[in-house]
Order: C-alpha cells, then structure tokens, then sequence
C-alpha cells in the first residue's frame, strides 16, 4: 500500500477510535450497580444486563448509522477533500462500534462471572482472523479490506462467537433480549 493510502486508512481510523471510545464510558459508569445486582439476586443481574446492552447497542446503531450516512462531510470537515478516500474505509470501520459495545459489555461480564479466560480466548481468536483476513484481503482489496476485516473479526468475537459453545447461554440471553427490548424473562 501507498503511503498516501496508509494515510487516508489512518484519518478515518482516529474518527472511528474517538466514536468507539463512548461505549466503554457508559459500561465503566453504569457497571458497578449491574455487580451489585449479581450478588444479589441473577434475574435482576440479567435484567440490568439486558437494559445496558440496550443501551448501548441502539447508542451505537444511531451514532453508526448517522456517522455512515454523513462519512463524507464528516471527513471533509475534519480532514479536507483530500482524504475523500477515507470515506468508505470510515463507513466500514464504524460498523463494528455495534459489536463493539456488545464486546464492552460480555468482557465485564466474564470478569464478573471470573471466566476472564474467555475474554483472551475471543481476542485471540479474533486477531487471528483479523491477521489471516488481512493477508488475504489487502492484496486485492487495499484499505478496505483492512477495514471489512477489521470488521469481521470484531464482529466473530463480539457476537458469533456466543455461539461456539453453551457455556455462554445466559451471556446470549442477555444480549438478544437486550437488543429486542425484552428485559424480562
């Protein structure tokens, strides 16, 4: 790649950085009551769980969705028109600040539930797909790929890796129901 193209991946890189930057605020503020809640009674635990992800997750789609369909002013104001080639990169990248937020909220999860093993296992794996996507993509592809597979790899790690395993059923029922509004059993 170019170093006028490392550029353009750079500008809408520190964009996307200070936008993902919010959901960890709200996780890191509003956390110490959901740890509370844990020792006191699981199906409150759950509920304030599932109000949280809520929050976050349509936080994170009204910001992401906003900031896809304004990249190019958005880029143009903070940057100038010469960095237009950022624009798609930005619009990839901001996608991931939906599982981004759910990935907040599952890492103090598995901290609360003392499987903090789990957390650098999906980081791991996730940086594996990223690297291997990354070889495979950038070739023909450039920056955007960079950023699908910066996409992806979140997006496996945060989300679709709930899945490999029962182990994480209560974390998946307190997501889904989170994301659907149905804070109740």
């Amino acid at each position: 790649l170019s170093k006028d193209m490392l550029g353009q991946y750079s500008a809408a890189y520190r964009l996307y950085e200070v936008l993902i930057f919010i959901p960890p605020i709200f996780v890191s503020s509003l956390f110490p009551s959901i740890i509370k809640s844990n020792n006191l009674d699981s199906t409150l635990f759950e509920k304030r769980m599932s109000m949280l992800i809520s929050l976050l997750f349509w936080l994170a789609v009204v910001i992401s969705t906003l900031s896809f369909f304004f990249s190019e002013l958005i880029i143009s104001l903070t940057f100038g028109s010469e960095f237009s080639s950022a624009n798609i990169v930005f619009k990839i990248l901001i996608l991931t600040m939906v599982f981004n937020s759910l990935g907040s909220v599952s890492s103090k999860y598995f901290i609360v539930k003392k499987a903090t093993k789990i957390i650098l296992l999906k980081t791991f794996c996730s940086l594996i797909i990223n690297v291997l996507l990354n070889f495979m993509i950038i070739p023909r592809y450039g920056i955007n790929g960079a950023a699908f597979s910066t996409l992806f790899s979140i997006a496996l790690g945060n989300y679709f890796f709930l899945y490999s395993s029962k182990e994480f059923t209560q974390l998946k029922r307190i997501i889904n129901r989170g994301i659907t509004f149905r804070f109740y059993g």
